[in-house]
């Protein structure tokens, strides 16, 4: 039994090893970054929530979040000119600490300064994931391709189970034995999270990656049908994203309790979906992704319709398991479609592609987080209760575009 895990240990160490070098650092780094992510993203609008118990609060920093990725994009590309394309990855990691500093330590919660918060950290998360995505196009090809997003999701994921709950526990424990402030408790998780980003900057820093070159914008020829298909199915996709950017921690901390329950929850929920995808990405290939979204999206749609008939806590706890293995399932076997077919539409430079499918991300996830706003003038149990269920029928239809994806890589 000994030799046999240490022969499969061997073969997956053999797996991680035929990543070169900047692959295997680009990797840690990002790894490093989801360990502070979880911190600014779930906690952050956690903080926000408890601090205004306003969903139109959350609504604005999102949606200021989402045009800062948007247009920062852009302008990374002009930086590029100038600058070292891992300096501007280093940027963007240290923006995105600095925001949700600023979040925790600011006594001033008015709309405008959530509005200028959010925006600072999408200019933070627009550096940081043009760089990071632009990196794994050209670090990876198609043999490793989908074992490195696996990789990348599967570990993520087990980094998920983790974080939350520390950081979950960190929050209850000063509240419940009065050891210390909630507002000292984020102050000093959101500071953990900073640790990490600086860490996450010296990994990537020590990199021997050639700078890019210089490349278009924006698209310059006429679309491909197949490239249409990836734009649909993005902004399809994020339009849930979007919504679930506010509404699964509030479900949370409205029907089952406070921050430790959350990282409680989240940290649970986390672990049902790294395993399948780590052997998604060993054993499967293009043809198994379609059946793999599949799945997601059915569990996801099965565990948004229970929530919509019951809306009870025992009820949280399966849309929070079918919304995590949903996104799981959902976005990195189809992100590696995305970048397969970004390799092929290449005669306009790959930026100009990774800037257009930035473009379909936020557009469906700020039309995701306007709807909120629409459902939430029917009063907020209503949003938390029937708004999933529409984003369900959403992920089911999603699978269109995406098997129009696929086929065209076989053609």
């Amino acid at each position: 039994m000994f030799q046999s895990i240490k022969n499969r240990f061997s073969t997956e160490l053999s797996h991680y090893n035929n990543l070169t070098v900047d692959a295997r650092r680009l990797l840690l780094s990002y790894y490093l970054f989801l360990i502070a992510y979880p911190l600014f993203d779930i906690f952050i609008n956690a903080f926000i929530w408890r601090r205004d118990n306003d969903l139109k609060q959350l609504v604005v920093y999102n949606i200021a979040n989402c045009l800062g990725i948007l247009t920062c994009f852009y302008l990374n590309g002009l930086l590029l000119r100038r600058f070292h394309t891992l300096h501007l990855y280093s940027v963007g990691l240290f923006l995105q600490a600095v925001s949700a500093m600023m979040v925790v330590f600011s006594t001033n919660s008015s709309g405008v300064s959530t509005l200028l918060f959010g925006l600072l950290a999408g200019i933070g998360g627009g550096f940081f994931w043009a760089n990071k995505n632009y990196l794994t196009l050209i670090l990876t090809r198609n043999s490793n391709r989908l074992y490195f997003n696996s990789l990348e999701s599967s570990i993520s994921l087990f980094i998920k189970i983790s974080i939350p709950l520390l950081a979950g526990v960190i929050i209850a424990v000063g509240s419940r034995f009065d050891l210390y402030s909630l507002k000292v408790a984020y102050r000093l998780v959101m500071s953990l999270g900073l640790v990490a980003i600086l860490a996450s900057t010296y990994i990537i820093n020590r990199s021997k990656i050639i700078d890019v070159q210089r490349e278009h914008l924006f698209i310059q020829q006429k679309v491909s049908k197949r490239w249409q298909f990836v734009r649909l199915y993005n902004f399809m996709y994020n339009v849930i994203a979007g919504v679930e950017f506010v509404i699964p921690t509030v479900i949370v901390l409205t029907l089952l309790g406070k921050e430790g329950m959350l990282g409680l929850v989240t940290s649970a929920t986390a672990a049902l979906s790294g395993i399948s995808l780590y052997i998604l990405g060993r054993k499967g290939g293009i043809a198994h992704i379609w059946r793999t979204v599949a799945i997601g999206n059915s569990l996801y749609a099965l565990a948004v319709t229970i929530l919509a008939i019951f809306f009870n806590p025992a009820v949280a706890l399966i849309y929070m398991a079918g919304a995590t293995i949903g996104k799981a399932l959902r976005f990195s076997p189809a992100h590696t479609v995305t970048m397969e077919i970004m390799e092929g539409e290449n005669s306009d430079g790959q930026y100009a592609y990774i800037c257009d499918n930035e473009a379909s991300f936020n557009f469906g996830r700020i039309l995701g987080l306007s709807s909120i706003l629409c459902f939430a003038t029917y009063g907020q149990d209503f949003v938390l209760r029937y708004l999933p269920f529409w984003l369900g029928i959403i992920a089911i239809l999603g699978l269109i575009p995406l098997r129009k994806m696929i086929n065209s890589l076989n053609h």
